[in-house]
């Protein structure tokens, strides 16, 4: 290969290779986005693991127990989260789209190069045909040149105007006169006319002479004419729109607006994961309650149990309060078995929440008891959520991203300017006569569509459609935003009023069990009253753990309900 044609291949390896890092490097300022979730968006998202199937059950026993807070909870939720993990990845989504429809500020570069080698039948043909006559070779007549000191290659040789190069010599064949020149015999085949300068440069002009010069043979007149080639070629594409009647700008805007909507939807995403797991820790905990209330119900049956079949064996009791002991103990025993199984489904639904690797138990280490308060009234509470809940800019968002791609659509029918340049090169590397050949095209276009059947202006309609829809889904968000307040703050209240209510509750309900016991066991009172006082007592321990779970699902409520969670 000779010099020029790896030089020309380095150029292409160094054309591409700056293509593709313009094409990688980011097309605009940092459009990373902010708000409540940017420290989340921040960093690197977490990789999705698929989990294999198990190749023996044996795999699936649960294998940890770990005991959890509510915020260790939280924390571990946001770290394992699908849904959030699945709108991080639609903010990114948003963000690459940002940056294509920023792309259109910018200008196009295409490059195209091939290498081809072609040995074609019909020149081995002529190459054979020209070596085989060699009594009609052109011939070189050196007598014809004078010494002109012109500087041109040709001047160089002796040729002056109006001389022949080469001429044909009588009898000659006719496919190598077709080749060349197709002259008649005598006539020049190659001359140098007044005022004209040859269609060669100085090395083209040098070698054509050398090769003719040194043609004292067929062999060396064919090798004029090659069978073969080997050719490097290719072209560079430029294109730049310059004007597009806003349909750029308003394509980025569009997609400015639908990245905001994906990262307000992850902070929403983000919020309903808190508020699901809280949720959950909650209903673990109410089912933890239950039990344990439950337990503490069957206990108490079972010790009036024992106090009706001692009486009946004393001969100061009856068969009848004994049934009825067994009867309580019985339905103590049911509503432990039910606490119980809603303790196991309540906690399955939490590691569901968490999605640990491995099957993991979960144990909620927080206790039972009254958390916070709330400072703000109904009013404050609502002004605030209506300035922070992101379902209302969720939605506003969407209706700015629909305008913008109506713009986008109407801008479709107005003209399109742009600018273009083209360069090409072409070389065949087993040509020892011609070199290198270069060229290039340069100008601008205008493109106008006038009429499309009216689909740009259907779409638009669409996009038209689109935001009013956000616009009626806003006014519907904004009136679920102010009931939830209300309703929470009222929860709220009424679950503060309960948990003082149940507290006293629990304290007389004890009393009177504890004095119930002691009349059936002097004789004075009956097992009725007993198994009336335990049942009191197991409903105001209910109800005092509902007051406590119901007052905290309602602050919760709340923050969510105001967007603070």
């Amino acid at each position: 290969m000779r010099i020029r044609s790896a030089a020309l291949l380095l150029a292409v390896s160094l054309s591409t290779a700056w293509a593709a890092h313009a094409q990688n490097a980011p097309t605009g300022p940092d459009a990373t986005p902010t708000g409540s979730g940017a420290a989340d968006l921040a960093g690197p998202p977490a990789q999705v693991q698929r989990p294999p199937i198990p190749a023996n059950p044996v795999e699936l026993r649960v294998q940890n127990t770990v005991s959890l807070r509510l915020r260790d909870a939280i924390n571990i939720a946001l770290a394992n989260s699908t849904q959030l993990l699945a709108a991080r990845y639609a903010v990114e989504q948003a963000l690459a789209g940002k940056f294509q429809a920023q792309a259109g500020l910018y200008p196009t570069i295409n490059l195209n190069t091939s290498y081809t080698y072609s040995q074609l039948p019909q020149n081995t043909i002529q190459r054979v045909l020209i070596n085989q006559s060699t009594a009609n070779t052109p011939t070189f007549n050196p007598s014809q040149f004078q010494q002109t000191g012109t500087g041109s290659v040709f001047s160089s040789l002796g040729v002056t105007t109006g001389n022949a190069i080469v001429t044909a010599t009588p009898g000659s064949n006719p496919l190598s006169l077709a080749l060349t020149g197709a002259v008649p015999a005598g006539s020049a085949v190659a001359t140098v006319s007044s005022g004209q300068v040859p269609a060669f440069n100085n090395a083209q002009a040098q070698a054509l002479a050398t090769a003719f010069t040194t043609a004292t043979s067929s062999s060396n007149i064919g090798s004029l004419f090659l069978s073969e080639s080997s050719v490097v070629q290719g072209s560079i594409n430029v294109n730049w729109v310059v004007y597009s009647s806003g349909q750029v700008g308003s394509a980025i805007l569009a997609a400015e607006e639908n990245l905001k909507a994906a990262t307000l939807n992850y902070e929403t995403t983000r919020q309903n994961v808190i508020n699901t797991v809280i949720g959950s820790y909650y209903d673990l905990q109410t089912a933890d309650g239950n039990v344990e209330i439950g337990t503490a119900s069957v206990k108490s049956a079972q010790a009036s149990l024992r106090d009706a079949q001692a009486q009946e064996r004393a001969g100061t009791g009856t068969h009848f309060a004994v049934l009825q002991a067994q009867v309580q103990l019985a339905n103590s025993v049911q509503q432990n078995l039910n606490a119980l199984n809603q303790r196991v489904v309540n906690e399955r639904n939490l590691a569901r929440l968490l999605n640990y690797d491995d099957p993991t138990e979960i144990k909620a280490n927080e206790p039972i008891e009254q958390v916070g308060d709330w400072k703000l009234g109904l009013n404050e509470s609502i002004q605030r959520a209506l300035t922070q809940r992101t379902e209302l800019a969720y939605q506003d968002t969407l209706r700015r991203q629909a305008k913008a791609n109506e713009a986008v659509n109407y801008a479709q029918y107005g003209p399109q300017v742009s600018l273009f340049a083209t360069g090409a090169f072409y070389d065949n590397m087993l040509d020892q006569v011609v070199g290198i050949y270069t060229g290039y095209s340069v100008g601008a276009q205008i493109q106008w569509q006038l009429f499309d059947g009216g689909a740009a202006y259907a779409n638009a309609a669409q996009f038209v459609a689109t935001a009013r829809i956000a616009e009626v889904n806003y006014r519907d968000t904004y009136n679920t935003v102010r009931y939830s307040v209300e309703t929470s703050i009222s929860t709220l209240e009424t679950a503060r009023q309960q948990i003082q209510t149940a507290n006293d509750a629990v304290v007389s309900a004890t009393e009177a069990l504890r004095l119930a016991r002691r009349r059936f066991e002097s004789g004075v009172g009956t097992q009725t009253d007993v198994i009336t006082a335990d049942r009191d007592l197991t409903q105001a321990r209910v109800n005092q753990l509902t007051a406590v779970i119901g007052y905290n699902r309602a602050l919760v409520a709340i923050q969510r309900a105001v967007g603070s969670l």
